[in-house]
């Protein structure tokens, strides 16, 4: 069946991008963490004190950082990368109707979008200053696809044109349809 070997292909590029994501995250954290002594690193990882690791050291237990590294890594790229498998059964009921196809997109869009501002704010809380430094990577990077990259576009097309705020206000409301009304229009 063709419609299910185009579904595997474009599913396959997917998981090429969640293996980079995931090889680049675990690779960012390890050399964040290098610097840092073992309690330090397995404290960051477990999200525990570095008194609760001690102790739990202290009673025999033992860490691999390594499998620490990998399991948050997989963790950051389950939670800011788009995973339609993740959306919840309301979300996945929706998209069964006439209307709703594309309806997971948007879910997953506003979902990690939400994690990646979380993590970043979480890791800019963070003692190691090369992990301070991810979470600035991190949340400057959001703020330039959610913000910078479209102010700029819109106001390139602008330029382009030669229209003005006025114009792109006037179409809105004399001429664009209804889902364009509140949408942002590049001229």
């Amino acid at each position: 069946n063709i419609g299910k070997k185009a579904e595997n292909l474009y599913q396959g590029g997917d998981d090429i991008w969640k293996i980079y994501n995931f090889k680049f995250e675990q690779n960012k954290l390890a050399n964040a963490l290098r610097g840092s002594d073992e309690v330090e690193q397995i404290s960051y990882l477990t999200k525990q004190t570095p008194e609760q690791v001690r102790n739990r050291i202290n009673m025999g237990e033992s860490f691999d950082v390594n499998r620490l590294i990998k399991e948050e890594a997989a963790d950051i790229v389950r939670n800011t990368v788009p995973n339609y498998n993740l959306a919840p059964e309301f979300i996945k009921g929706i998209r069964k109707l006439p209307v709703g196809n594309f309806v997971a997109f948007p879910y997953e869009i506003i979902r990690t979008g939400v994690n990646t501002i979380n993590r970043g704010f979480n890791e800019l809380a963070s003692t190691n200053k090369e992990i301070q430094k991810i979470g600035m990577r991190r949340l400057m990077g959001n703020m330039a696809v959610a913000y910078a990259i479209p102010k700029a576009t819109y106001e390139f097309g602008k330029y382009m044109t030669g229209a003005t705020d006025e114009q792109v206000q006037a179409y809105k409301r004399s001429f664009a349809a209804p889902w364009e009304k509140n949408a942002d229009l590049i001229p």
